[in-house]
């Protein structure tokens, strides 16, 4: 299995901040998936793109066409890469296998091009079971 998108390109685009969350409400009463699971574990937008740029070729496990998006407004639809990371919290790296201080978490991203060139986006970002 492949992804659709290529990881490093997206990394690349993380690094340089043109990334952004495709999910996450305009309306600052309502907090998405991805801000819930930032807030439990206590990490900001820098420790997201950490994350991101962690993320190995071998933690891909399938492709999600057509993911429903709420922005930018108009695009509708993505398909995203999924990747399910066992993240060492202590060491801040993916580890490939549960451990004693690993926290399993799921995210899809997909390349996205708006009037202003490509960025990463981030579709879903959560832990197992949240």
């Amino acid at each position: 299995m492949t992804a659709r998108w290529d990881l490093k390109e997206l990394q690349r685009l993380v690094r340089a901040n043109c990334w952004d969350y495709l999910n996450e409400p305009a309306d600052a009463n309502h907090q998405g998936r991805a801000a819930r699971t930032r807030g439990r574990l206590e990490w900001d937008d820098s420790d997201v793109a950490d994350f991101i740029c962690g993320i190995l070729a071998t933690d891909f496990t399938g492709m999600a066409p057509s993911c429903k998006v709420h922005e930018p407004v108009g695009l509708g639809y993505v398909d995203a890469d999924m990747y399910q990371v066992y993240w060492d919290e202590e060491n801040r790296k993916s580890v490939g296998k549960n451990g004693k201080s690993t926290v399993v978490l799921f995210i899809k991203l997909a390349l996205v091009k708006d009037d202003e060139g490509h960025f990463c986006g981030l579709v879903t970002f959560h832990t197992s079971g949240m």
